[in-house]
């Protein structure tokens, strides 16, 4: 929001304010459903974090009850007031849950999967780059590794600093077989979020996968050391620990693994590889 719409915004905000206080008397409502709709939307403005509410509908959902309250009983009292006919009223409700039913059918043919929301999302929008970024995730679940990185790309090239996407766009070009640019990716996605497990894990597995066994020891443990229960991270670690001769701690990594997932056949193979009982 610029200026200009900051100061429209707050010269609005008090004008109809006003408005409801200096008519409070006459009509009594419409102060109540305006200071509820203030009032609900208090945890949304970023006073009091909740999460991403400036980019989620469900957060109008409470404070939209005041703006209801305020129009139906300002709708009944007028029409009284103007002795209008009970059919009028009556139809424009009708006409309006009708609209709003349509549109609703509408909405919800959007909400198929998260392919088909995040590009709707994309299509209303202008350089979203959570919307990008979210899209790229849908399409990486699916394998379209090349769509993906189209929208991470996206994404870096509107908010270059953010982590979990550099992250992702490296594991799509490390599975593209580009070892040395996911490197790069992995270590900006660390630089921006130094605690991300997965950035360390992935960064790890390319790394080892170029030969660098022992750098890539020192990225598990960070993964581990952030998020011990990382079963992906322990068994790599293991791996990486044969591969510098360290059979006895791999033993103990894959015997935590195991702990931890007990049904990963990955680690029951390795285990049994390593003549573990």
């Amino acid at each position: 929001m610029n200026v200009v719409q900051a100061f429209v915004s707050i010269f609005l905000l008090i004008m109809v304010s006003g408005a409801f206080f200096v008519w409070r008397k006459k009509y009594p409502f419409l102060l109540i459903g305006w200071l509820w709709f203030l009032g609900m939307l208090v945890p949304m403005i970023g006073l009091v974090q909740v999460g991403a509410q400036s980019h989620a509908d469900r957060y109008t959902y409470l404070p939209q009850i005041g703006l209801f309250l305020l129009m139906v009983w300002g709708g009944a009292t007028w029409a009284a007031e103007w002795r209008l006919p009970r059919e009028l009223p009556a139809g424009v409700a009708l006409v309006t849950v009708a609209a709003f039913a349509v549109v609703s059918y509408n909405e919800t043919t959007y909400w198929q999967n998260s392919e088909t929301l995040w590009h709707h999302a994309l299509a209303d929008t202008v350089r979203n780059h959570i919307a990008e970024s979210k899209l790229g995730d849908a399409l990486l679940m699916q394998d379209r590794f090349q769509e993906a990185k189209e929208h991470y790309q996206n994404a870096l090239e509107i908010f270059p600093q953010y982590a979990s996407v550099a992250n992702n766009l490296g594991y799509v070009l490390w599975k593209e077989g580009k070892r040395s640019e996911a490197i790069v990716l992995y270590q900006k996605a660390l630089q921006f979020s130094p605690e991300m497990a997965s950035a360390h894990t992935n960064l790890g597995v390319a790394l080892r996968d170029a030969g660098n066994a022992t750098e890539a020891v020192k990225h598990y443990r960070e993964a581990l050391r952030t998020n011990p229960g990382n079963v992906e991270a322990r068994y790599n670690l293991a791996d990486a620990l044969v591969d510098l001769g360290q059979r006895d701690e791999a033993l103990v990594q894959l015997r935590e693994a195991f702990r931890l997932a007990p049904n990963n056949e990955d680690v029951r193979t390795r285990l049994r590889a390593l003549g573990a009982p």
